[in-house]
């Protein structure tokens, strides 16, 4: 670096015309005086440790923040009605979980749910449903999302919902549902003509119109609270009729299973069975 500096200096010495007091020699010297290098800036070994003990400190605050923010709500024997930050509703069905981050609410309006629960959204920016089954999407509408084990069932009361499971996507709209296969294939259906503007689980009024009788079951046994079971052959049967929150799960199980030629057998106090009626 100093050598290419005298370099550069002797070019421009040498086309200039020195006073005969001085050389140049006396005045590459005098200008060389005036040239220093700026130091390096070097910051003190304890100076590094606070600086490192702020950072993890700041990191620490923020997660502290975001997890402080975290709402999470349970439900087991009852259904619980809450709000969420931006004035939208959710329904939340028997034995289900619903949670949301407050502190980023506005920018990701986002609620992941494990159960079932009915969404009244207000009009905004993207909303969404995260569930282990798939991911509902809307921007200002109303819908039910059942998302339990391997079911996966998304009705639209309004507006407008798209529907993506990782494999397929499809939008419904008013009046439609969409359920999952077992091979993740999303098939889209009409409601019933006379289904109200809010899910049967809510009203508990419930009507059926050709719906497989795996579904029907599932609505009894989330309703009264056991455990039923049934043979595959018997799950793909098609059920239209209606029962309502009036009758008891004997008066339920009759309308359902006589049809079909069916019976309930009691195995437990919370376990039914739904089989052929025997001879």
């Amino acid at each position: 670096m100093k050598e290419e500096l005298d370099n550069k200096i002797n070019q421009v010495l040498s086309g200039w015309a020195t006073p005969s007091i001085k050389s140049k020699k006396t005045v590459w010297a005098a200008i060389a005086a005036q040239i220093k290098e700026e130091p390096a800036q070097v910051i003190p070994l304890h100076k590094w440790r606070w600086v490192a003990a702020a950072s993890v400190l700041l990191i620490a605050v923020s997660l502290g923040a975001f997890y402080s923010a975290q709402v999470t709500i349970n439900t087991q024997s009852q259904k619980l009605a809450f709000t969420l930050p931006d004035g939208s509703n959710v329904d939340l069905n028997k034995n289900s979980t619903a949670s949301y981050n407050t502190l980023l609410w506005y920018l990701n309006r986002s609620v992941s749910l494990s159960g079932e629960g009915f969404f009244t959204v207000k009009k905004g920016k993207k909303f969404s449903v995260n569930t282990k089954n798939g991911t509902v999407t809307v921007l200002g509408t109303s819908f039910n999302v059942l998302a339990r084990k391997n079911n996966f069932a998304v009705a639209c009361f309004t507006g407008k919902v798209v529907v993506a499971n990782g494999v397929n996507t499809t939008i419904i709209t008013k009046g439609e549902i969409v359920t999952q296969s077992v091979k993740q294939t999303l098939i889209k259906e009409q409601l019933a003509a006379n289904t109200e503007a809010t899910p049967a689980w809510l009203t508990e009024n419930y009507s059926y119109n050709n719906k497989k009788l795996a579904s029907v079951l599932a609505d009894i046994s989330a309703h009264f609270e056991i455990k039923i079971s049934a043979s595959s052959k018997i799950n793909k049967l098609s059920f239209t009729g209606a029962w309502d929150k009036s009758m008891t799960l004997d008066e339920v199980l009759q309308i359902v299973c006589l049809p079909f030629e069916l019976e309930a057998i009691s195995v437990s106090d919370a376990n039914v069975k739904i089989q052929k009626i025997e001879e």
